[in-house]
């Protein structure tokens, strides 16, 4: 199939990106399947609907979501610079969810689902909603081996609610210990925790059921 990204460079070919994806520890291995585009709206030219819709003009390491059969369905666009506008997302097809790394992972193998498509990179079978909103995956995941990783804010009454909200629906939910400072899967990695030390981490603060509603209670509380 043909790849509308395919005439940027890839991201391992300019030392912007490079640069990022260094200090952010991405594994080497995903490299290759990032773009870099030096001015962002010449994204706008990927999709119609974009036609001058794309703000600012910054140059940006380009990370696209694809569906099961690998036809490109939108994109997120990481600021390489101070941008007021860190993420740029994209999206040209409104029929699919945009889940990040859809075309990747084996759907009969535990699957874990993140927020940030960066931080879906530091664990193996991982998908990200690009955002807080699970419910977009409940038609293309199954319950019993999906495991829903939120971002570390028990402050955030927001994404309490959407925690509560997938537990009630059955789904295995992770709520981080006290111990867990770092708000997100990548700033765990750069503090120095390995990928293992992560996954064991999930593992043990993993709930279902009423175990998760009582979870949530309690680390809700947390910080009040």
């Amino acid at each position: 199939k043909s790849n509308p990204l395919a005439k940027y460079p890839k991201a391992e070919d300019s030392q912007l990106c490079v640069d990022y994806l260094t200090r952010r520890q991405i594994p080497k291995k995903w490299w290759k399947d990032f773009y870099f585009v030096e001015k962002s709206q010449s994204l706008s030219s990927i999709n119609y609907k974009y036609n001058k819709r794309v703000l600012g003009n910054d140059p940006r390491l380009v990370l696209p979501f694809y569906d099961r059969q690998k036809n490109l369905i939108g994109l997120t666009g990481r600021a390489l610079n101070d941008s007021q506008l860190r993420y740029l997302t994209l999206r040209f097809d409104e029929e699919k969810p945009l889940i990040f790394n859809l075309d990747k992972v084996d759907f009969n193998k535990p699957l874990y689902v993140v927020e940030g498509p960066i931080d879906s990179l530091f664990l193996d079978n991982c998908i990200a909603v690009a955002g807080s909103d699970f419910s977009k995956v409940t038609n293309e995941i199954s319950k019993s081996n999906s495991t829903l990783i939120f971002d570390n804010e028990p402050r955030n009454k927001e994404i309490i609610k959407k925690m509560r909200s997938m537990g009630d629906q059955g789904y295995k939910v992770v709520v981080w210990p006290e111990t867990i400072k770092e708000k997100d899967i990548n700033d765990m990695i750069m503090s120095g925790m390995t990928k293992e030390e992560l996954k064991t981490i999930i593992e043990n603060n993993t709930y279902q059921g009423n175990m998760a509603l009582l979870k949530f209670t309690t680390w809700s509380k947390r910080n009040v």
